[in-house]
């Protein structure tokens, strides 16, 4: 796989099996970008593309709320801190995150 190739990973977390788009250098800044509203983590491929280009390692989940994440609630910002944090916690345990979060169209 190069680096701006990305795979479809899975996690499971304790709200369910969460999905994500993963790539980049494994080596690489760990870098998690959350999407924004309606999008989801396919609508900015060109984006994490340049991300691993860039020597990132690069995961990009599909949110609480967005298929094929789980779908069901709550919505409150603890609960998707919470799934966020998990997240993290698996992927990357003790290393440090770089956190990008993008906007969803205007």
């Amino acid at each position: 796989m190069t680096h701006t190739e990305f795979e479809h990973v899975t996690f499971d977390l304790p709200h369910g099996t969460f999905h994500a788009l993963q790539g980049g250098d494994p080596d690489g800044q760990a870098t998690l970008v959350l999407h924004g509203f309606p999008d989801h983590p396919p609508t900015a491929k060109p984006f994490l593309a340049e991300l691993g280009r860039r020597g990132r390692h690069v995961v990009a989940p599909w949110l609480r709320g967005y298929a094929p994440s789980p779908t069901a609630g709550p919505f409150d910002f603890a609960s998707l801190t919470s799934d966020v944090l998990a997240l993290i916690d698996q992927w990357s345990p003790g290393r440090a995150v770089e956190l990008i979060g993008t906007t969803g169209a205007p």
